[in-house]
């Protein structure tokens, strides 16, 4: 179970109840004698106290849907498709913004590689966008002429271009083996750019965004991430970037149902950071 029976957060949640069942019993005892049937009132109340904490339990551990306010920004945490979400999808490139999917560079079962093999999706205009976006451009950093295939120019990551319905982010850096790989620090600052940049582009309209850096990205600092790990810090990024979104904008988090053993939204829900 992802959600313990000792689990504080739920133990509290339980107290919360329980003082309000223990406030209408003192009521209603004032009214109703139950001395004759003292033994079993209190069995049934134990009960009664016993089932409402294995609900609890289930339902913290079945929890699908976690509504967090971040400064401005509604944030919502669920399970889905990404794809079939409205507003603007958020798909993360290497830091050559590279469009070829060929196994190598960028494999056909990523989210960028389903995303470049869609049919309303043309990498000819998303390679343009990257040469002429004079946004992008201000983001360059040096250029791999050892590179023997793929785009050469690398860009600052978190650098964000929008494309159609789509914000593409330089997310991960790549060796030479074609490898995505970050550090932790890469990681946050790379967050941190992207919602700045996003704060830019998004035009009022929703973002969706998948679980940055739970697919094949390589965190390599020494300390090994868990996909609970990625989603705080993901949260963490957006609280402390400083972006300034309107009031009201929507951000959605949309997570692989493969997941659903390895998150705890319970210990996500609800929490508000100011």
């Amino acid at each position: 179970m992802k959600v313990k029976l000792t689990d504080r957060k739920l133990v509290s949640q339980y107290g919360a109840i329980i003082s309000v069942l223990c406030g209408i019993l003192s009521v209603v005892l004032i009214f109703v004698d139950v001395t004759e049937h003292e033994t079993f009132c209190l069995l049934a109340y134990v009960m009664m106290l016993a089932i409402i904490y294995f609900i609890l339990f289930r339902k913290a551990n079945r929890l699908e849907t976690a509504r967090i306010k971040v400064d401005r920004v509604s944030l919502e945490i669920k399970y889905g498709d990404l794809f079939k979400e409205e507003g603007l999808k958020v798909i993360g490139f290497n830091e050559y913004f590279d469009t070829i999917v060929d196994e190598k560079i960028i494999s056909s079962k990523t989210l960028n590689g389903m995303f470049l093999q869609r049919q309303e999706i043309s990498c000819e205009e998303i390679n343009g966008i990257v040469l002429n976006d004079a946004g992008l451009q201000q983001n360059r950093l040096d250029v791999n002429e050892n590179r023997p295939y793929g785009n050469r120019q690398k860009f600052k990551l978190g650098s964000t271009i929008k494309y159609k319905d789509y914000l593409i982010v330089a997310f991960s850096k790549f060796n030479e083996r074609n490898d995505a790989y970050l550090t932790i620090e890469d990681y946050f600052g790379c967050m941190v750019t992207f919602w700045n940049e996003a704060n830019h582009a998004y035009g009022g309209k929703n973002i969706a965004m998948p679980l940055m850096g739970a697919g094949i990205t390589r965190i390599v600092n020494g300390n090994k991430l868990s996909p609970q790990d990625i989603l705080e810090l993901m949260i963490m990024s957006l609280k402390y970037s400083n972006a300034v979104f309107a009031f009201g904008t929507k951000v959605t988090i949309v997570l692989p149902e493969r997941l659903k053993k390895e998150i705890n939204l319970f210990d996500i829900k609800d929490v508000v950071y100011d």
